[in-house]
């Protein structure tokens, strides 16, 4: 038997399922949206797009109204990464990253040539080199 939590997002589900809406749908339309707006803003803040008043004057750029969109846009853009992608989960011991081998080149004049030749980094000390 399902319990009363699961009933009622089934139904839930059925209920939208029966309205025709899809949530997600709707999200990554109002982020569309959103993302016009945006290049819009940008169009008006460059002067490549003028936006007249009802007198025919045209409209100042409204840094406040820009940032605002911007901020929905990256707030709507997280909701949306939450059925796409699973988090990462951030560790506080994040393994240093290694650099990438030495490579020797033997020359035609018969040197040697090396890249990415690394110094020995001491910082990375086992208990028996400490000794």
């Amino acid at each position: 038997m399902a319990t009363p939590k699961r009933k009622a997002l089934g139904n839930a589900v059925d209920k939208l399922a029966e309205l025709g809406f899809d949530p997600i749908e709707a999200m990554v339309n109002q982020y569309k949206k959103l993302l016009a707006e945006i290049e819009r803003q940008e169009g008006i803040s460059n002067g490549t797009v003028i936006v007249l008043r009802q007198d025919g004057k045209p409209k100042a750029y409204d840094v406040g109204h820009h940032m605002n969109v911007i901020r929905a846009a990256a707030d709507l853009g997280k909701e949306l990464l939450r059925y796409g992608y699973g988090r990462v989960l951030e560790d506080k011991d994040v393994e240093k990253a290694k650099a990438p081998p030495s490579l020797n080149i033997m020359l035609t004049d018969g040197t040697t040539s090396v890249i990415n030749e690394q110094e020995p980094d001491d910082t990375d000390l086992t208990a028996s080199d400490a000794e």
